[in-house]
């Protein structure tokens, strides 16, 4: 480089907080250093991303110096790059790729050199775990980790190795910043299943953290020295690494982790907050159909508060992940509720018929429903963070795909639940089950939505309105196409239908009665529908009303309680907090509701009780299991 344009080392380096420009894509930066030899604009690529480069070295090597050697020639080899290929507008994931194996080629060769010496390479970045090593967890997540898609890995490196926020990652990346959420929590749950499969128990990820080097500021010694070997020659050792990088066909694009990151933030995001950014469009792109069940509060530096989790014990085969908790909830807690929820999930898999579903008991009482049950069950399942490749949750899968829509209740169960588990493999039927929701809507085309019912039905309900809204969300996330005036529609439909604060089960003039949990699941929609409507503030004061009258219930009357949790989940969830507050009231629905899900559990895992539906153990089983899924984070 210095022999461009005569510029030492020592001045580009200077230079480096005058030229990081958060605007300036990548691409643009590499196309002025390749086409007119711009120095400064090589200097901005080092400052914005050695801090990365040098912390994934730093993971894999046994030493400072082999990991300084190591992020030196991945920028070495950028730089003879430039020119030589089409760059996206950020090359965070191809420097971390190629640091990556650089890192790994450096790491083989060093152990080689050991064993010759007859000494060990003594680790000095990552000490040893109880059970298993530092090392060996870290490779165990990187390859597992690895094969995450380009689409997914770019925004997580951004994030969560740079401490970037979505928006300045959307900038580099070019994309909006709802998209950036988007494959971020996608991503994530894409992890997630990885590791449960490989029974690694997601709090290993947060030990894994303590032993991570996380991006931080690059000291301007570490630039100088970077841009040194980048301007001639590299110094042996770091040629030697370019050399066998090469040569083994190392700089193809690959699949490579984001390692320890992800894990934590697996455990301890919260959901969606209630904004129309949390929603992405659909693209029609196959790689964007798959959803995501939670997102976060991206950190923005390593200063950024590590949510509170505690490392469950082993609860025998399957493993199962601890969900998102709150950073109040003690250890204890979290282990009572791990507990309670691999009892509902091992209850739940003894109920599972031959022919992979949960009807057996449930058609007795509930006619005409098939599939109701079985789609609940599996929303449950998958909730607790059962992966969708599990054998009990793919038949039940492969049986709800089949049932055409009939009933409101059902067609929303079996939209959510085809669209958590495989929204790819089912756009299809997820679309006509959307469609067939709109056009049952009482009232919708003439402009004044009524909600929904029974089919046939004249008068909506709250109960089938709720199961509706919340289908059409989690089916529009999944990339299904839901028109914006259906959004503004149900808003005001919440809006109008509100009495004294509260919701009653139809709107007719004669039912004045408010119910707890057709308020609480208007709160939900109105929380719902927020992510989706262009002015999400307009329902905005009636959620505040509903709120305070929620509150003021000495305890929310229900006709099933199991239904009552499942909608104080969805309303936590979609609201992203674990306390619900107004007017210097609160509820700490999670922590309270929790707590009495463990006391009420039977001996065999299950939940019963009440009439009805509560009376049948494998639904108030599957709402009780649902409930425990992954609160939110505040």
């Amino acid at each position: 480089m210095a022999g461009r344009t005569g510029a030492t080392p020592g001045r580009m380096a200077r230079s480096a907080a005058l030229v990081e420009i958060a605007d300036v894509t990548d691409r643009e930066l590499l196309r002025r250093f390749a086409d007119t030899g711009d120095e400064h604009a090589f200097t901005t690529l080092v400052a914005r991303h050695a801090p990365m480069v040098h912390g994934v070295c730093q993971r894999v090597l046994p030493t400072v110096q082999d990991a300084e050697d190591a992020c030196q020639a991945t920028f070495w080899i950028l730089a003879r790059k430039a020119r030589a290929r089409q760059w996206q507008p950020s090359v965070a994931n191809w420097l971390y790729t190629t640091a990556r194996q650089v890192a790994s080629r450096a790491q083989r060769t060093a152990v080689r050199r050991a064993r010759r010496e007859r000494r060990a390479a003594i680790p000095e970045a990552i000490p040893a775990l109880d059970d298993i090593s530092g090392r060996e967890l870290l490779a165990a997540l990187d390859q597992e980790l690895g094969k995450l898609p380009t689409l997914y890995r770019e925004p997580l490196v951004l994030c969560y190795l740079e401490g970037l926020s979505r928006e300045d990652a959307a900038t580099h990346l070019g994309i909006p910043a709802g998209t950036v959420k988007t494959r971020l929590e996608r991503g994530r749950k894409r992890i997630e299943a990885a590791l449960i499969r490989r029974g690694i128990m997601p709090g290993l990820g947060v030990l894994a953290l303590a032993i991570t080097t996380p991006a931080r500021a690059t000291p301007l010694k570490q630039i100088e020295s970077i841009l040194a070997v980048v301007s001639g020659p590299p110094p042996a050792a770091v040629a030697a690494l370019v050399r066998g990088a090469v040569m083994s066909g190392l700089l193809r694009k690959s699949l490579i982790a984001v390692v320890v990151a992800i894990s934590i933030a697996g455990l301890g995001v919260g959901w969606d907050a209630v904004s129309p950014a949390a929603t992405e469009p659909g693209s029609g792109q196959p790689t964007e159909q798959n959803p995501g069940s939670s997102d976060s509060t991206v950190p923005r530096s390593q200063n950024h508060p590590i949510p509170h989790t505690a490392v469950p014990a082993r609860l025998g085969r399957p493993t199962l992940p601890l969900a998102p908790v709150p950073k109040d909830l003690d250890a204890q807690f979290l282990k009572d509720v791990a507990g309670a929820r691999a009892r509902a999930i091992g209850f739940l898999r003894t109920q599972q018929t031959s022919d992979g579903t949960w009807e057996n008991d449930t058609l007795k009482y509930l006619a005409d429903m098939d599939g109701g049950s079985t789609a609940l069950v599996v929303l449950a399942l998958l909730e607790a963070g059962v992966p969708t490749n599990d054998p009990a949750v793919a038949k039940a899968v492969e049986y709800l795909a089949k049932l055409p829509p009939r009933k409101t209740y059902v067609v929303s169960l079996q939209t959510q639940a085809l669209a958590k588990a495989d929204p790819k493999k089912h756009a299809k039927q997820i679309q006509t089950n959307v469609d067939w929701l709109i056009d049952k809507a009482i009232g919708l085309k003439a402009g004044r939505l009524e909600g929904w019912s029974y089919p046939g039905g004249q008068i909506g309900d709250g109960s089938n309105t709720h199961f509706a809204v919340l289908a059409l969300h989690t089916a529009a996330r999944a990339g299904a196409k839901v028109d914006d005036t259906v959004w503004v529609a149900i808003r005001d439909h919440y809006v109008r239908t509100q009495k004294n604060g509260g919701w009653t089960y139809q709107n007719v003039d004669f039912d004045k009665v408010i119910s707890g949990s057709m308020t609480v699941a208007a709160l939900a929609g109105l929380a719902v529908v927020a992510k989706h409507e262009k002015t999400p503030n307009a329902g905005k004061e009636a959620f505040e009303k509903g709120m305070t009258k929620l509150l003021e219930m000495p305890e929310p009357s229900t006709k099933s309680t199991g239904y009552l949790w499942m909608t104080l989940a969805e309303l936590g969830r979609a609201s992203e907090t674990t306390t619900f507050k107004s007017k210097g009231k609160e509820l700490a629905w999670y922590r309270e509701g929790a707590t009495k899900r463990v006391a009420e559990q039977q001996p065999d895992g299950s939940w019963v009780g009440g009439v009805g539906i509560d009376s049948m153990k494998v639904m108030s089983t599957a709402f009780g299991l649902y409930f425990l899924g992954p609160p939110a984070i505040k």
